[in-house]
């Protein structure tokens, strides 16, 4: 007998008359198992043999579940496939085209910090120099104030009153400066700050100006105590200094015979004469500024020794010295309010 499989066909030679049985159909295998598919799974029961998915892998319920059971974690759940790794990072995709400009922004955004609006209530005087402290109040709280920073601190009502200076110490709240310039005095409590340039050196002095015109020449003399009439026999310019041509003195003086006596603005012609006792000395009034451009015209007519005559004022200082005034001289006392000035003025009665 010969048996040939040849293209999935079985072929028997058998020359002999038998029946050959190549197969036979077996018994029936068991009743298969039905599983149910659920998808992801939810905090709910399953039934036995529920299939889900859970967190990247999938698992199959090896007996009915609660809400409580859950996969990976309860027994009552085998896992069938794992969650596999990550996989290597794709390549870089092309660059995208550029979108659109957004909308500008409407809300505003916060303020930096600066120097405006700073002030301080911090008591200190005004100077040109020294240490000062300033306790500080900007409206953001904060300011941009640095060490090193040339600032003008004045006072707030009088802003022409400040001090220049040179911050040395700083922080949020308050600043320590160094004061190279001010202008003003006074004690303050309101100040505004801010920044200023650096002061720059004193320049060089200026070009002498032009000699100005001589003045006029009066020609008004002093009024004496006895007349009306002008005393305008010496002139002089605004210099002091005697005018060339002056007519000769009057004679209208007032008398002068006692040591007791002290010149007043209303005797501006003095005559000193002999007399008992001899006068050596005048007294004119200590200068005040009340008397400024007061003129006193003194002349010596004494005739008999001594000849001399001296000038001193209230308080004691000495304005022609004892046996100054010779016999027969004028001399001229302006009062400039500090001081008496002599010009003397010699000339024969």
């Amino acid at each position: 007998m010969l048996i040939k499989v040849t293209g999935g066909r079985v072929t028997v030679n058998d020359p002999s008359p038998r029946v050959i049985k190549l197969a036979s159909t077996g018994p029936a295998g068991p009743a298969g198992t039905v599983i149910a598919g659920f998808g992801a799974w939810t905090a709910t029961s399953f039934p036995l043999y529920s299939c889900v998915s859970y967190q990247g892998s999938s698992y199959i319920s090896n007996a009915a579940t609660l809400s409580s059971d859950v996969p990976g974690v309860s027994s009552k759940w085998v896992l069938l496939a794992s969650k596999g790794s990550t996989g290597s990072t794709g390549a870089t995709g092309a660059k995208g085209d550029t979108g659109a400009t957004g909308a500008d922004s409407t809300v505003a955004g916060p303020q930096g910090a600066g120097f405006e609006g700073i002030t301080s209530t911090s008591t200190n005087t005004q100077s040109g120099s020294g240490t000062k402290t300033f306790a500080l109040t900007t409206p953001l709280g904060y300011h941009a104030l640095a060490v090193g920073q040339q600032v003008r601190v004045a006072v707030t009502a009088t802003p022409t009153t400040y001090m220049d200076a040179i911050i040395t110490a700083v922080s949020s709240s308050s600043m320590t400066v160094s004061v190279t310039y001010g202008v003003g005095s006074g004690t303050f409590s309101a100040w505004t700050v801010s920044v200023t340039g650096t002061r720059g050196a004193t320049g060089a002095t200026g070009a002498t100006g032009a000699t100005g015109a001589t003045g006029s020449i009066s020609t008004t003399g002093v009024t004496d105590n006895t007349s009306t009439t002008p005393y305008n026999s010496v002139q002089v310019n605004q210099y002091g200094q005697v005018v060339t041509g002056s007519t000769g003195l009057r004679t209208n003086y007032t008398s002068v015979t006692t040591t007791s006596t002290t010149l007043t603005s209303a005797t501006t012609l003095v005559r000193v004469t002999d007399g008992t006792p001899a006068v050596t000395t005048l007294i004119v009034p200590t200068p005040t500024t009340a008397l400024t451009g007061t003129i006193f015209y003194v002349r010596n007519d004494r005739k008999v020794t001594p000849t001399g005559l001296g000038i001193s004022t209230a308080g004691g200082t000495v304005v022609v010295s004892s046996a100054g005034l010779a016999s027969s001289t004028t001399i001229m006392l302006v009062c400039t309010g500090s001081a008496w000035v002599n010009f003397g003025i010699s000339q024969t009665k």
